[in-house]
């Protein structure tokens, strides 16, 4: 398996949380354990921009900003 993919985009809504099961892009994993994310983080989605395809998230007490292609590489169990 690759380790790129071309996932949709996921279809959050303002106001859910979870926790983080699994992200299936090392690149993005990379970047998120440098900031202390793993899974079992918790998630909540603070706001999805769908003019520029922006999702930002708390995650594990902080606020990050992901690109639609990163964000379709989080697995979120809400």
């Amino acid at each position: 398996m690759s380790s790129h993919h071309s996932a949709t985009p996921p279809v959050w809504k303002k106001g859910q949380c979870g926790r983080l099961v699994r992200i299936r892009d090392p690149r993005v994993a990379s970047r998120l354990a440098v900031m202390g994310i793993l899974p079992g983080s918790k998630v909540c989605v603070m706001q999805v921009k769908a003019w520029n395809g922006g999702y930002y998230l708390k995650m594990a007490g902080k606020n990050i900003a992901l690109r639609a292609r990163e964000a379709a590489a989080l697995e979120i169990e809400f």
